[in-house]
């Protein structure tokens, strides 16, 4: 259950985390092509998660991206991202640390798409005059 992916293309920052706090999500959404997504077990989530994040990681997936319409990340291109990684045991404790503070960023950001289709459904309703404060 725990994934990250992002967008191929160049210059696009779009990141999904996947975890069982959101498994609705994952099991209600279809990804395109143009997403390219790494699973992980639960002690790698954090740095897998943090590492796609990570300014470093955009910069070599946009210098890697090839193409003449669409400048995008091929799956040969991934493999010329190149990270350095640090020793397993940091990896892990370091997900010990962050992995509940992104499932409580997941949980928050849930929480704001319900408040923002709770607004989108009610203001019109506010504005015709249908519901009064």
């Amino acid at each position: 259950m725990n994934s990250v992916w992002f967008a191929r293309m160049k210059d696009t920052y779009k990141i999904l985390a996947y975890r069982e706090i959101n498994k609705d999500m994952a099991d209600n959404q279809i990804l395109s092509s143009g997403m390219v997504g790494f699973s992980s077990s639960n002690p790698y989530f954090g740095f897998l998660y943090l590492m796609i994040r990570s300014d470093l990681f955009h910069s070599l997936k946009d210098r890697n991206a090839t193409g003449s319409t669409q400048v995008s990340l091929t799956n040969q291109g991934l493999e010329g991202v190149k990270l350095l990684t640090p020793e397993e045991k940091v990896v892990v404790r370091f997900g010990s640390k962050v992995n509940n503070l992104i499932d409580e960023i997941i949980l928050l950001q849930k929480i704001n798409r319900n408040l923002e289709q709770s607004r989108d459904l009610l203001l019109p309703k506010l504005i015709n005059g249908e519901i009064e404060l």
